[in-house]
Order: structure tokens, then C-alpha cells, then sequence
């Protein structure tokens, strides 16, 4: 879906362009320019702001036939419009509005190429849609080969060309695989006959794991698996910056450059669950906001503050149709609404903790919190995570799960330090750090696990306080693993392969830093203490937990090192290895429980 980020970080770019264009027109049809160009220090394209304006948007995007199924926000479930009625303001002159025609008329016979990722995509879509509704009785014909999409208005010989190249350099299929040649152009004959060039590159450079679309790093002879995003990137723009030296006239082409673009938003459900997932949360809004008006506590609910606005709730009549009296059918649905109220109070009071207050608990919990959970979690990650809320709070009540809420506030803010840097570098977790199913899965598995033994009483009381360590100290491992490795990439000067002590680039599997690893010990530290105060687990306990995560860490650093991304266990991955270290974690905090403690 297009986003209002995405739409307003090309726009800039996007409106310099066409006003530049139109600029140009000017001296070649001999036409004066308007007042506000004649000094060159009177309009800085660059220099205003996005300003509201209720005549825009320029095309209907719902009637536009260029525009992709993506990038159809309506369609796909956005409530708002305002965002489409915006334009933007220099500071020192006012831009005439956008005329279709008369670009076309002032660009007989010219090329206009678009060349890059989606970004460039969602531009060439733009103008492909304003001029189609400026000249709706024109003919026009779009042709599509391979990775060229070409827009023409034969009345007028002006096309608007599309060409996805997300590098701007070769990405070649080879028999090792896919191969990023950062020294090679071969397909840009391509751009030699355009007048306008606008090119956009930076987004895909930064991708990891299977969102990476290449295998190799190609320069010259040397072939490699992964190098500096940064460098690479430098390199690919050198020998473009080089290609467009050697083979293109800057009097007769103009280039344009776009660095960065928005980044997609999460595509784990398929389209009619999107659609579906923002009515849900109205829904639940809408009663939570019901239920706090007579509960015997305030709920922090803001709903100005939400991103999906409420709906009002489709309720049926309480009272026959035929009552005349409007103020008694408000009484009986207050009386109604208050005895729901009550006995959901009651019921998220039970003790100890059943399904049915857990389940209610946790939905209440997920409702007004839903804005940090997705700061966090992808959608498929949210499910997950409800499910991982409502075993927790069955098994262990409100304070089990205030601890898995503090575990999961500090490791999302972990998560987005130096978000910007850790992406550049090639080292960010994928989707700016937004969990999926994978990693809450494999981070709470051990978890899951003591909460499974406790909730079946497997070992009576007598056991049910190691359940509970297992639990606390399996957290205390993972979060001390997020924290070191999230800071250690943000602020480690020095990274450390475990196994030898060589020095290795940040992010490397294995690696630690003395600061990844100090933040890694306060957080375990930070949650064992609120595992104490909480009443989960004694003191001493506390330390067990701390001393057993240090351990358990130590003991993934060394299989990351040793086995992880080496032939033959390409299936240890980091949700693998998630569990091996939790479980590890939460093993040894038992143990030292039973032999230290004497329990």
C-alpha cells in the first residue's frame, strides 16, 4: 500500500522535476517565465514545506487504470483522505498548478525514463495518471516488456518510460546464483535516447536475510557472499556516475537523483486480512471505550491518539421497538452495558488466573496497546504474541505477563537504536525491527514450555516454583541476547569473534563487544528485578536467573561462531538458535536452583 511517507519523500523530488521540466519548456518555446523565476534567489524549489490544500488531489487514484493493486490505498483498507490534499509550498514563490496539457503540448516528441525501485514506480504511476485525467479524451497506449513499462500519447510523440532497476547496476543470473556486478552497466542503452533521466536508488541495498534479492558481490574477479552495504553502495554509484560521464549529454539530457525511499509495509497477511485487521481493531476500540465509562478505574484510552478512528458498535434494541420512550431504551442498555462491565471486572480478578480472564485480560491489554505493539511486531507477529499473552497470563497470572510486557518494551527499544546506521551497515533487523512470528516463537518457546507444566500442575506445588524461575530466567536470557547484540551493533567500537578473539565486523554471528555485552548484562539484571518485585521469583533466584542468561549467551556466541551459516547447518538459524539459548538459559537456572540453592 502507498503510504503518506512514501508519497511525500518522492514528492519533492517528484514536483522539482516536473517544474524544472516545465522550466526548461520555457526557453525552448521562447515563452517568458513567470515573475517569481526571474530572480534566481527568489524561489528555492528545495526550501518550503507541505502545506494542506482542499482542491487536491489531482487524479482520482480509484478511476486511475495505471496505478497498481499496492499502491491503492483506499482499496486496500486506508480510512483517511486527507493525506492526498497536500502540495507543496516553496518559501519565497508560489508554483503554478500542475497542466497536463501543456507539458504535453511543450514535449512533443520527448522521453521521459523513470529508472529505479517502487519509489520510482509510484512516481511514474503519478504521472501517468495526472495526465491521463488532464487529456482523458487522448489515446494512449502502455506496453510492458520485461522490466520496461512505456506510457505513450501517440497525438503527442511524449512517452513516460518506467524501467525497475532497483541498483541501478547488473544484477546477473549465474549458476552460483544470483550476482550484483558493482562495476558493470550493461543495459544502459536503454537510457541513451531519453530527455529526462530520473533515477532512484539506495532502498534494496540495505536488505538482509530472504528480503535480499542477490547471492554474490561482484567486483572485477573478486566474487564475494557479503560486504559493507555502504561501500558496495558507494561502488555502484561510482560506475553509474561514471557511466553517465562517458554517455550522456548534458545538453540534451537531464538527470535527476532520488536517494532514499519509504520502506513497504508488511505483507505476512493476505490482502482481505489487511482490510479486515484495522475494522477489527475499531471494533475492540469501540468496546473498550464502552467498558471503561463504568468500570470502577480509569482506563488510559486516548482515541484521538489512535491510528485506526472508532466505529460506532452495530447494537441490537434492548427494548421492543414499539417503546415510545428513547431515554428508557438508554437506561436498560447502561444497566446492560454496566453488568457486562461488572462481570468482566470480576472475571479479570480471578485468581487463580482461568482461560476465560486470560483471554479477556489479554485482548483488553492488546486493544490499548495495539500502537507500541506494532511499533514492534509485524501483523503475524501481533497473533503470535496474543497467543504467547494469554498462556502467560493463564499460567502465571498478571505478573508473568508484566514481565514479558517489560521484556518486550526493552527489547523493542533496543531494537531501534541507531535504527538508521544499523541498516545502512547491512546489519538491522528486517522490516525496522518489527518482529514476525518466527522470532516470538523461537524467544519464548522455553517460556511456553514452563507455562504448559505449570498450567497442568505437572509435579504438584512442589515444582510449580521451579515452572516459574524457568520462565523468569528464559527471559532474562533472551533479553540480555537482543540488548547485546542491538547495542553492540550501535555503539560497539571493537567486535570480538568469541571463539579466537579476531577482530570482525559488526554483526557477524558469534561476534561480542564489551559494550553489546555490558547493556546485554544490565538488562538481564533490569528484568530479573522486576521478576522479583512482581513476586515471580526470590532474590536469589534473581542472581541465578542473571548468572544462567551470561552462560547460556556465552553458549550461543560460541555456536554462532562455530556452526551457524557453515555447511551442513544452514538450518541453525536465529529463531533455532533463539530456542537452543532460552531452553539453555532456563535449564541452568533450574539446576543451579536445585545444587546452589538447595530448593
Amino acid at each position: 500500500m502507498a503510504l503518506a511517507a512514501r508519497r511525500f519523500s518522492g514528492g519533492v523530488i517528484f514536483l522539482i522535476f516536473l517544474q524544472i521540466i516545465l522550466r526548461r519548456g520555457d526557453s525552448f518555446s521562447g515563452r517568458q517565465k513567470p515573475k517569481q523565476w526571474n530572480n534566481n534567489n527568489a524561489c528555492v524549489f528545495y526550501q518550503g514545506s507541505w502545506v494542506y490544500d482542499a482542491s487536491y488531489p489531482l487524479y482520482d487514484a480509484s478511476n486511475c487504470p495505471f496505478i497498481g493493486d499496492g499502491f491503492k490505498c483506499r482499496k486496500n483498507g486506508r480510512p483517511d483522505t486527507d493525506y492526498l490534499k497536500f502540495r507543496w509550498q516553496p518559501r519565497r514563490c508560489d508554483l503554478p498548478r500542475f497542466n497536463g496539457e501543456e507539458l504535453l503540448e511543450r514535449y512533443r516528441g520527448k522521453k521521459i525514463m523513470l529508472v529505479g525501485d517502487s519509489l520510482s514506480n509510484n512516481m511514474w504511476q503519478s504521472l501517468t495518471c495526472m495526465l491521463h485525467t488532464a487529456v482523458p479524451n487522448s489515446n494512449y497506449t502502455l506496453t510492458t516488456n520485461h522490466f520496461l513499462s512505456t506510457f505513450l500519447f501517440p497525438e503527442y510523440g511524449t512517452s513516460i518510460m518506467y524501467l525497475k532497476n532497483g541498483f541501478l547496476v547488473d544484477l546477473v543470473e549465474e549458476k552460483i546464483g544470483k550476482v550484483l556486478k558493482l562495476d558493470s552497466i550493461s543495459r544502459g542503452e536503454e537510457w541513451k535516447s531519453v530527455d529526462f533521466l530520473i533515477f532512484n536508488t539506495y532502498h534494496w541495498w540495505t536488505h538482509t536475510g530472504h528480503y535480499k534479492t542477490w547471492d554474490f558481490f561482484q567486483v572485477g574477479s573478486k566474487l564475494v557472499k557479503e560486504m559493507d552495504r555502504m561501500e558496495a553502495f558507494k561502488i555502484g554509484l561510482t560506475t553509474w556516475g561514471k557511466w553517465l560521464d562517458s554517455n550522456i549529454n548534458p545538453s540534451k539530457t537531464i538527470v535527476f537523483f532520488q536517494g532514499v525511499s519509504a520502506v513497504h509495509i508488511d505483507y505476512l497477511l493476505d490482502q482481505h486480512s489487511i482490510t479486515f485487521f484495522p475494522q477489527i481493531l475499531r471494533y475492540l476500540r469501540s468496546m473498550a471505550l464502552m467498558i471503561s465509562s463504568t468500570l470502577p478505574f480509569p482506563l488510559l484510552l486516548s482515541p484521538k491518539r489512535h491510528q485506526f478512528p472508532l466505529l460506532p458498535l452495530p447494537l441490537k434494541p434492548l427494548i421492543p421497538k414499539s417503546n415510545p420512550n428513547p431515554s428508557s431504551q438508554m437506561v436498560v442498555r447502561a444497566q446492560s452495558f454496566h453488568t457486562l462491565a461488572s462481570g468482566a471486572f470480576n472475571l479479570l480478578q480471578s485468581n487463580p488466573s482461568t482461560w476465560q480472564s486470560a483471554l479477556l485480560s489479554n485482548l483488553l491489554i492488546f486493544v490499548l496497546g495495539s500502537p507500541i505493539l506494532v511499533s514492534g511486531l509485524s501483523l503475524s507477529g501481533i497473533a503470535s504474541a496474543f497467543l504467547l499473552g494469554t498462556l502467560t497470563w493463564r499460567a502465571f497470572g498478571p505478573s508473568g505477563f508484566l514481565l514479558v510486557a517489560t521484556y518486550f518494551v526493552i527489547g523493542t527499544a533496543a531494537t531501534k537504536v541507531k535504527m538508521a546506521q544499523k541498516e545502512a551497515q547491512g546489519v538491522a533487523e528486517k522490516r525496522k525491527g518489527r518482529r514476525g512470528p518466527g522470532s516470538v516463537i523461537g524467544s519464548s518457546a522455553a517460556g511456553c514450555v514452563c507455562a504448559v507444566l505449570m498450567i497442568n500442575k505437572v509435579g504438584g506445588e512442589a515444582f510449580s516454583q521451579l515452572w516459574r524461575l524457568g520462565f523468569v530466567a528464559s527471559f532474562c536470557t533472551k533479553l540480555s541476547d537482543t540488548v547485546s547484540s542491538e547495542i553492540g551493533k550501535a555503539y560497539g567500537r571493537i567486535t570480538y569473534l568469541v571463539t579466537n578473539f579476531k577482530v570482525v565486523p559488526r554483526g557477524t554471528e558469534g561476534a561480542v563487544s564489551l559494550e553489546g555485552t555490558f547493556a546485554g548484562l544490565l538488562a538481564a539484571i533490569t528484568l530479573a528485578s522486576a521478576g522479583c518485585l512482581l513476586g515471580d521469583v526470590t532474590a536469589p533466584e534473581a542472581i541465578v536467573c542473571v548468572i544462567a542468561s551470561q552462560i547460556a549467551n556465552l553458549g550461543e556466541s560460541i555456536i554462532g561462531a562455530v556452526l551457524q551459516e557453515k555447511e551442513g547447518f544452514q538450518w541453525l538459524n536465529n529463531d533455532v538458535v533463539n530456542v537452543i539459548n532460552i531452553s539453555m538459559g532456563s535449564i541452568l537456572a533450574v539446576l543451579m536452583q536445585q545444587l546452589i540453592l538447595g530448593h
